[in-house]
């Protein structure tokens, strides 16, 4: 009867808004804030410790771990520091229960309105002292790689709108242009053309085939003036900082996971480290060779011809010896330039979405974590309280989990991106080469400089490696991504 008068009392008290568990039922305020200081303490303490752990079923144990729920728990365990925050206040407000006489449920508010009183600022103090991860390592490596991103954004549209790609555009046309001209005088044969511009040096009577001629005539002087007005250099110093600031935040991303202590390794897996380091050398080594062969001048080494018979001989030569043409590869490869443009564009507004997302991903990083860790409490004080550090850790895992898939989608953009970049620039150096083999060039009589010609070439090989280990770091970072690849990253596809 006593038992039954008791329980109705419990249940009957206006100060006890919360549901107590069973466990509590029955003891003193003091009992009960003594029993959720030790559990609380328990999270603490050595393995080899006698006390007690925390009650076996206040705690979750998962049996289907996923492979970053694994690393995350072998890698991030609570710290031996018995004296933190969490601790220090359930011991202050266990003695206050005494002094005080607060109940359970006064006492359990009090605990909550302290964590939350303090702001979001305590988490930082209370993740070093719980789980023994520093947030002030963490951060700083989260704002340099969301401004090595923000620089990369402001690099590749600049390579895009550089002016020497209309110059390119219009020597294309022209060539283009040039080709047909040539083919129709081909069609018409040497002996119509000949008897058309006899005609016209007695009469000077106009006509199609003798116009052609003309417009021929002056295409070489016309390429050599054309070629000489392009913008390399500047393009290439575009192109340059693009893969240097690629390569500086991938250097980034491979110093996080070295210098930011636990959470390092979880967020970039050991397994990446080589790809990444091996991409960010290979990264540099093309940015580089890239501008030696924009920069090398002059680019024209051949002066054009100034005699008659000597433009007459090129003429010749590239209308019915075929020397003038743009082959079917260099066609092709004209068209996968002009096609690479689109996704260049649309990886640059997919790019500037995802950083935008690290970014308000990582300024709330701490807020977030807070609020959510005070809204758990608040959702049963006297079934979480007492594992309150557990709850932390769980939060934390979510958030880091949260925090590597967006950063590895930010890597996949900026992978994609780079790639069709170097696609870029690989297709252009095929087309200077093509160009020199067009304009009849010997390695006894070049027409592009030689240094020129050497550094495309080797360009085009370092392309070649480059882009396979882009692909094989990508598909690296899918197998190592927390959440599942579903939208997010079926828009970053490489090829």
């Amino acid at each position: 009867m006593r038992q039954l008068f008791f329980a109705i009392i419990l249940l009957s008290s206006p100060l006890l808004a919360h549901d107590i568990p069973d466990r509590f039922l029955g003891q003193s305020a003091s009992a009960v804030w003594n029993t959720i200081h030790g559990n609380i303490t328990s999270f603490f303490e050595p393995k080899e410790s006698t006390l007690s752990p925390a009650p076996p079923e206040t705690i979750e144990q998962p049996h289907n771990l996923t492979p970053f729920q694994k690393l995350f728990r072998q890698t991030v365990s609570f710290t031996h520091n018995t004296s933190n925050t969490l601790t220090n206040v359930a011991s202050q407000i266990r003695d206050e229960v005494k002094e005080k006489l607060y109940t359970v449920d006064q006492a359990a508010d009090y605990f909550i309105q302290r964590i939350e009183d303090a702001g979001h600022t305590i988490m930082k103090g209370m993740l070093r002292e719980t789980l023994d991860v520093d947030i002030d390592l963490l951060m700083p490596s989260f704002t340099n790689i969301k401004h090595h991103i923000h620089r990369l954004r402001q690099a590749v549209p600049q390579m895009e709108h550089a002016a020497v790609i209309d110059q390119v555009n219009q020597l294309i046309a022209y060539l283009e242009q040039a080709q047909k001209t040539a083919s129709a005088l081909q069609k018409a044969g040497v002996a119509k053309v000949s008897a058309k511009l006899a005609a016209h040096a007695i009469t000077s009577k106009k006509h199609l085939l003798v116009t052609q001629f003309k417009e021929l005539y002056a295409v070489y002087p016309t390429i050599i003036t054309k070629l000489n007005e392009l913008q390399i250099p500047a393009a290439g110093h575009i192109a340059h900082r693009a893969f240097n600031t690629t390569s500086e935040l991938v250097e980034q991303i491979v110093l996080m996971h070295d210098s930011t202590g636990k959470i390092g390794p979880i967020l970039i897996d050991n397994a990446l480290m080589h790809p990444l380091d091996s991409l960010k050398n290979q990264v540099r080594k093309l940015g580089n060779a890239a501008e030696f062969v924009t920069s090398t001048q002059p680019l024209i080494v051949a002066a054009p011809p100034t005699t008659a018979d000597a433009l007459l001989e090129i003429l010749v030569t590239f209308v019915w010896r075929d020397g003038f043409s743009l082959k079917t590869i260099a066609q092709e490869k004209i068209a996968e330039l002009n096609s690479l443009i689109p996704p260049i564009k649309a990886q640059l507004r997919l790019l500037k979405k995802r950083s935008h997302n690290f970014k308000r991903i990582i300024a709330e990083f701490q807020p977030r974590l807070h609020a959510q860790f005070v809204a758990q409490l608040k959702e049963s004080p006297l079934m979480n309280i007492p594992i309150a550090p557990k709850i932390l850790l769980d939060l934390l895992e979510q958030e880091i989990e949260i925090v590597k898939s967006k950063l590895i989608v930010m890597m996949h953009a900026s992978l994609a991106l780079t790639y069709r970049v170097s696609r870029v620039i690989g297709i252009g150096s095929s087309l200077l080469e093509s160009m020199n083999q067009c304009m009849g060039a010997t390695d006894e009589q070049p027409f592009i400089h030689r240094d020129i010609i050497r550094g495309v070439g080797f360009v085009s090989q370092d392309i070649v490696g480059f882009s396979n280990i882009i692909i094989n770091t990508a598909e690296a970072l899918k197998e190592y991504n927390p959440i599942p690849f579903r939208d997010e990253l079926e828009d970053v596809e490489l090829l």
